[in-house]
């Protein structure tokens, strides 16, 4: 699964983008294009049932500093 969303928050005048997309092994890598945070999310135990579920649990894990560092993402 991928995505590229604006969360509405008002971190710049645009909001604040996110980019996030699945990998092979589970894990998520994800950008916050507006505040350049790179990072990597660990596998989710269950998978993801749609889009909006997705965006939300990266949000989340983004918020509570659950990811690694990730120049890759």
């Amino acid at each position: 699964m991928d995505a590229r969303w604006n969360t509405g928050r008002p971190y710049t005048n645009q909001g604040q983008i996110i980019r996030a997309a699945t990998q092979a092994d589970g894990s998520i890598p994800f950008a916050d294009l507006s505040r350049r945070i790179d990072g990597r999310i660990a596998a989710p135990p269950l998978p993801l049932a749609d889009v909006d579920t997705f965006k939300r649990y990266v949000l989340r894990a983004h918020d509570e500093s659950r990811y690694t560092i990730d120049a890759e993402s």
